[in-house]
């Protein structure tokens, strides 16, 4: 999955900074990425085997922007890429969940807790996964012939430019659908990017 999030993050944020002039971008600059993670299974194994509350924690790499732009032509790059991302993901452990947790209790009111990533700038991205959310759910329901959903959607009121989300799918063999949110000069230019569509079996708008 750490593969797939930096090919992700690499074409979505070479995209989005052409289509800004010379002179409103900076090299020199850092790129960003948020990823949420589930930490269940790493840490707390026994005070959370009857927990059901969230267990997420909200990860964010940092990096050169032009390491993030360089592992979209570059494939050792792309792989170096998505040993920082992994890096991050693996660091997650007792001592992080714990401050995490500590944190989000010393806060007055959580709607003030935020992260220091602009999603709408070209240096700030998220990729999260849903990827086997739902797929597994059955039913028998009367009169209904199917009890597996052909697919599983997330419904949003609203989707934010600088997202990736790696949708729920009951194939869980080698393909994988992916949702991108692009504003649509910047999604063009993804979506015309040969290296980038090399990697995919078709876009749908």
């Amino acid at each position: 999955m750490d593969c797939l999030t930096a090919l992700i993050w690499a074409y979505a944020t070479m995209a989005r900074m052409r289509t800004k002039s010379p002179d409103e971008i900076s090299l020199d600059w850092e790129a960003r990425l948020l990823t949420p993670v589930n930490w269940r299974g790493r840490a707390f194994h026994h005070e959370t085997v009857n927990f059901f509350g969230n267990t997420t924690a909200y990860l964010v790499t940092r990096v050169p922007l032009k390491e993030v732009m360089d592992a979209a032509e570059n494939i050792d790059l792309l792989a170096h890429l998505a040993s920082s991302i992994n890096a991050m993901v693996e660091a997650v452990d007792e001592d992080f969940v714990a401050t995490q947790t500590a944190l989000m209790c010393a806060c007055p009111d959580l709607r003030y807790l935020c992260t220091n990533i602009c999603l709408e700038h070209p240096t700030g991205f998220s990729v999260d996964s849903w990827r086997t959310i739902g797929v597994d759910l059955t039913w028998d329901i009367p009169g209904v012939p199917t009890t597996m959903a052909d697919v599983v959607r997330p419904v949003n009121a609203t989707t934010r430019e600088g997202t990736a989300l790696i949708l729920p799918n009951n194939d869980l063999g080698s393909n994988y659908q992916v949702s991108v949110s692009l504003q649509p000069q910047a999604m063009d230019i993804l979506c015309n990017d040969k290296r980038w569509m090399q990697w995919f079996y078709g876009v749908v708008r």
